[in-house]
């Protein structure tokens, strides 16, 4: 008896165009879904009508033509059982790989949007105008005021890059407001204006620097983890012949064509597994197995960027820190310079991108492993 199964498997692409992993996690698990379910239906059905066809076989009333007629049958059904489960072992190759592709895909994303992030930040001269003194009218004016009050008729007049320096000018203001003529009160009046200035610049200096040069280090590191990508998507999608860069795909959206390369390379896999073994078999074993472990080489990225990213929120919580630990912060809370808050306000939005926008919590660790690989929940 030839038994003819007819197949529907429901495909659900997910857009790859979305980078809200919350909706790619709930569309991968249905895809898994439909592909086990449909799987466990095929194999089922076949192993019941072998069951019934062994029970049938060791019945005594079954004479001996029969009988070789429904063990006839039996073999035909545990081939048609091994090429099914064959089948759909492939489609979870195809599955897992397609998820790689779109995985890679928002991941670049995020860290495209992290070299944005990076590259809108504060640069070293902002950060190293905050911290200096000399950057401030207010404080030159009255640096200059207390310059000419001094009791010197003729007194020594400093280097150019030395009036320049933070810590010169400062001491040079506080020893013109002590020993400076003029008005005492006035003088006094104006020390009191660039008081706060004065603490905040050199309290801050060292700490600012930290915060500058540590952004930097994060942003050589997602230059690094740019490059890895790059890298990666060539390396992954080399097994299924696409030959164009990640940045190519991204910028003309030839994403439905290396989806064609892939189809294309399952269907060829399929067309050689229910062959005898031959030198095609080992090749297709070969091409399997490269799929596979592009898939691995995935996860590991995968695990490397959310450690980057954890790595990045705990940064910006340090750097928090810094700036709310200003000592005197509440007593200069109003003579603070605005680029102060500016910084504050851009390291709070930086946290909240870092725990949100840009993290993938839902990936890390063996998450993506067992949405990949395990069964569906």
């Amino acid at each position: 008896m030839k038994i003819i199964f007819t197949l529907i498997l429901v495909s659900i692409f997910y857009d790859c165009h979305s980078n809200n992993f919350d909706d790619f996690i709930r569309k991968t698990i249905d895809e898994k879904c439909v592909l086990i379910k449909s799987r466990n239906i095929v194999v089922h059905t076949i192993e019941n009508e072998i069951r019934d066809l062994e029970v049938l076989l060791y019945q005594n009333q079954i004479i001996l033509e029969k009988k070789v007629d429904v063990l006839i049958e039996i073999l035909q059904l545990e081939r048609s059982l091994k090429n099914a489960i064959a089948t759909f072992d492939m489609k979870f190759v195809k599955f897992r790989y397609q998820k790689g592709i779109e995985i890679l895909k928002m991941v670049y994303e995020k860290i495209l949007s992290l070299d944005h992030h990076f590259g809108t930040l504060r640069s070293f001269q902002d950060i190293a105008l905050m911290s200096n003194p000399n950057s401030y009218p207010e404080f030159v004016k009255i640096k200059e005021n207390l310059k000419s009050n001094t009791k010197s008729k003729d007194p020594i007049r400093l280097p150019v890059f030395l009036d320049n320096n933070p810590l010169i000018s400062m001491g040079y203001a506080v020893v013109s407001s002590f020993f400076g003529t003029g008005d005492k009160q006035k003088r006094q009046g104006e020390m009191e204006k660039i008081s706060c200035l004065l603490d905040f610049t050199l309290s801050m200096q060292s700490d600012l620097k930290i915060i500058y040069y540590e952004t930097d280090y994060l942003k050589l590191n997602n230059q690094e983890l740019k490059g890895k990508c790059i890298q990666l998507f060539k390396d992954y999608t080399k097994v299924i012949g696409y030959k164009f860069s990640l940045d190519y795909c991204r910028d003309i959206d030839d994403w439905d064509n290396v989806i064609s390369l892939l189809d294309e390379t399952i269907r060829t896999l399929n067309n050689y597994s229910d062959q005898p073994f031959s030198q095609e078999q080992k090749s297709i074993k070969h091409n399997i197995n490269n799929l596979e472990f592009s898939i691995d080489r995935l996860l590991g990225f995968i695990n490397e960027y959310s450690l980057f990213i954890s790595q990045g929120e705990k940064y910006y919580h340090k750097f928090l820190s810094i700036l709310k630990n200003y000592e005197h912060k509440d007593i200069c809370i109003s003579q603070l310079p605005t680029q102060y808050l500016e910084l504050e306000n851009e390291i709070l939005q930086s946290i909240d991108k870092f725990e949100t926008a840009y993290n993938v919590a839902e990936l890390k660790g063996t998450k993506l492993r067992d949405l990949l690989y395990g069964s569906p929940e």
